[in-house]
């Protein structure tokens, strides 16, 4: 995968400790990041403070029009709103 094409990514259950670790490459890279989790957490709140937007709670609607990537952890099921959303497109 050419990472340098990738312009936005978004993140579903970005509160997690692997996913939030690639969410903070991706920032690094100088992609956009946006994401959602069930909770608000230490890791949500610094990423907030990183310029992230977190949504809370899984919704189809949380995707961005202009998304490149979508990553999800493997806590997320098949079935999650956004994963469904995504696969569509």
């Amino acid at each position: 995968m050419n990472f340098s094409k990738i312009k936005y990514v978004h993140f579903v259950g970005i509160g997690g400790v692997g996913v939030s670790a690639i969410a903070k490459m991706m920032l690094y890279r100088g992609a956009r990041v946006s994401g959602s989790d069930a909770t608000k957490t230490e890791i949500t709140i610094e990423l907030e403070g990183r310029g992230v937007k977190i949504i809370y709670g899984h919704k189809a609607t949380n995707l961005p029009k202009d998304l490149d990537l979508l990553i999800y952890s493997s806590a997320v099921p098949s079935n999650n709103p956004e994963r469904v959303a995504a696969r569509s497109r």
